[in-house]
């Protein structure tokens, strides 16, 4: 990923405007991949590769690949080798193409040149958010109001939106969660924005924030509020200090005096050891740890879950996943006293646990490490006089959008989404555009 680019990668006006051409291509196939179905994946793979072969065949080289971009392909490569090691290679080499959204950020950063370019794909990209969060709000959010207004108690129906996921506003085929996650990244994108650039502060601009917000709220993601809060909370402080002591107060004297609301009931939860979610999350950060303990190195690929594999008679016979041999005693009771004694998970809810889990603790170091390099180089620019407002607040919010997904990952594999991982690719590939293009004696 070419964050410091030479000036010869420079594009000519040409080649600007084929790359502007591109990268709106790839706006929009983001868009249809997130809010249409699983199926448009295999639209996407079959667009980035097309994508690839044209660039290479228009410039006959890689863009440049400076610290960062090799610190992903070790990522890349370690996990390509314990994919291979597994017992189930087949599956963890499919579910390894996933690291190669990298590839979408790298060509975005590549082949935006110019400012406006990149202020226009920001500004689509928060338009398509808002109108997808407004939607997942409005279908989803709006259920538990119709169901009242049909005479059902007010009660009931307050429990069954705390407590069950039928009413949680969820964006297409990835969930509430996946909602969730990207709009916790989104929000701190954007707010970095707003924060640093008065350009960004635009009526229609806070308004569709606002939608992501409520979409974020009306998904019920205990995880993800908590994360958002962090983090915008964080970015206020250290803006106005003034102005996020009143809003933390604001915030609490609201939750104190709607302490009965939905909202409060559901984050109230987070404490409640005999919430089945918490508890589930508990057996399963047990079953992990055992599974890091027992393969620490290369860990055991994509055979978290059971499948099958043809046997030395010819037939096909079920192999039971590392999941399920890694339960405790406790575990099986509690699984069993729910009704559901062979529940098969084939994540653990926690990204870093998950990385372990899947490719042992050299590859959670190489992710780990490429992150915190990408979060230091946010954090520079978001420094950098040399950059303007634009270029600052890209940098910004970036930093701000990844330390939200971080701490919602301890709830949730992100990078197992591809709908997550796409959105989190191109909005790297995004922000290192608008540094690119932000050098204030730039043409």
């Amino acid at each position: 990923m070419p964050f410091n680019p030479a000036p010869s990668d420079t594009l000519a006006p040409a080649g600007a405007a084929r790359a502007a051409s591109v990268a709106w291509a790839g706006l929009w196939l983001f868009a249809a991949v997130t809010t249409l179905s699983i199926a448009a994946q295999n639209v996407y793979w079959l667009a980035l590769g097309g994508w690839l072969v044209l660039r290479l065949g228009y410039q006959r080289r890689w863009p440049a690949l400076p610290a960062l971009g090799w610190l992903w392909l070790a990522f890349m490569a370690w996990t390509l080798l314990a994919s291979g090691l597994s017992e189930n290679p087949g599956a963890s080499l499919y579910t390894w193409r996933k690291w190669l959204l990298a590839v979408a950020a790298w060509c975005t950063a590549d082949l935006v040149a110019e400012r406006a370019q990149a202020r226009r794909l920001l500004q689509v990209l928060l338009a398509s958010a808002a109108l997808v969060n407004l939607g997942a709000a409005l279908w989803f959010g709006g259920q538990p109001f119709l169901a009242w207004a049909q005479g059902q108690p007010w009660g009931a129906v307050a429990y069954h939106w705390v407590y069950d996921i039928e009413w949680r506003a969820r964006g297409g085929s990835g969930g509430y969660m996946v909602l969730a996650a990207v709009d916790v990244l989104l929000l701190g994108l954007y707010a970095g924005l707003m924060l640093r650039a008065p350009q960004w502060r635009r009526g229609w601009m806070r308004a569709a924030l606002a939608c992501v917000a409520l979409g974020l709220l009306l998904t019920m993601t205990r995880g993800a509020w908590i994360a958002a809060a962090v983090a915008l909370g964080g970015l206020l402080t250290l803006a106005k200090p003034k102005q996020a002591l009143i809003a933390a107060l604001a915030v609490a004297a609201l939750g104190a005096l709607f302490s009965q609301s939905v909202f409060v009931r559901r984050l109230a939860t987070v404490a409640d050891r005999d919430n089945d979610s918490n508890r589930d999350r508990y057996y399963m950060l047990q079953a992990g740890l055992s599974i890091v303990r027992q393969r620490p190195w290369t860990g055991v690929g994509d055979a978290v879950h059971g499948w099958s594999a043809v046997g030395p008679d010819g037939v096909e016979h079920p192999v039971e996943g590392w999941f399920r041999r890694s339960r405790t005693p406790e575990a099986i009771a509690w699984y069993q006293s729910k009704g559901v004694p062979d529940l098969d998970q084939g994540h653990l809810h926690n990204t870093p646990l998950q990385l372990a889990v899947m490719y042992g603790l050299p590859g959670l170091a190489l992710a780990a490490a490429f992150f915190g390099a990408l979060l230091a180089w946010a954090v520079a620019r978001a420094r950098d006089a040399a950059l303007d407002p634009q270029a600052q607040g890209a940098a910004l919010g970036l930093a701000a959008g990844l330390v939200a997904l971080g701490i919602h990952s301890l709830t949730e594999y992100n990078l197992g989404s591809f709908q997550t991982g796409f959105t989190l690719w191109f909005v790297i590939g995004l922000a290192a555009a608008a540094v690119r293009s932000g050098r204030k004696d730039a043409a």
